[in-house]
């Protein structure tokens, strides 16, 4: 994380950033930008008209799909190309999704003000989530596929508490530290083992 202020960095950076959220006007001409607010189909394949909602259901859906995709990522049965609006329709997804997207990103609001590492995991899922589930609303709103980078996230985190946990046991009983070492692989490899079973 950069030491640096955001008041310096936007001055430093300012024209850079700016020409940076410009180029969303060259999406005008083609009409990719009217067409993600029309409720008619248009020529681009995306819109409310394409995926026959409102902008807040729409967004509701993406918090849904949020909460799907952390119960495929802990629990991979019933993996889909496209789900289809009917699997977001739990008041459970859209709680799971509200607590997964609070959590990471005070996770990775703390972690940006501390300066430490575990900031990154929620920085992470949120970036990676964000394109395809925010304001460009899509006749598929969950699919499986849009979750592969944001799982980085959820990977690193996993395996970086499973080696906290062990090498703190294996310190705290150095006797046994090749055995509590070697129970953590065995674990590892049996969640694997599983983890492929159910795929």
């Amino acid at each position: 994380v950069s030491g640096d202020r955001l008041g310096d960095l936007l001055r430093r950076r300012g024209l850079v950033l700016a020409a940076n959220v410009a180029t969303w006007l060259l999406l005008i001409p083609p009409g990719v930008l009217p067409g993600l607010v029309q409720t008619s189909d248009g020529p681009t394949g995306v819109g409310l008209g394409v995926a026959g909602t409102t902008p807040w259901e729409y967004a509701r859906m993406q918090v849904a799909a949020v909460g799907l995709y952390t119960t495929l990522a802990i629990w991979p049965a019933g993996l889909s190309i496209d789900h289809g609006r009917s699997a977001l329709q739990s008041t459970g997804l859209d709680l799971l999704g509200w607590i997964v997207i609070a959590a990471a990103a005070l996770s990775a609001l703390l972690g940006l003000v501390r300066r430490r590492w575990w900031g990154l995991p929620g920085a992470i899922l949120l970036i990676g989530v964000a394109p395809t589930s925010s304001i460009v609303p899509l006749a598929d709103p969950a699919a499986d596929h849009r979750m592969y980078l944001p799982l980085v996230a959820f990977a690193a985190l996993v395996a970086s508490t499973g080696v906290v946990l062990v090498e703190s046991l294996a310190r705290a009983m150095p006797a046994r530290r090749l055995a509590i070492r070697g129970a953590g692989l065995l674990v590892l490899a049996g969640l694997a083992v599983a983890e492929g079973v159910r795929t």
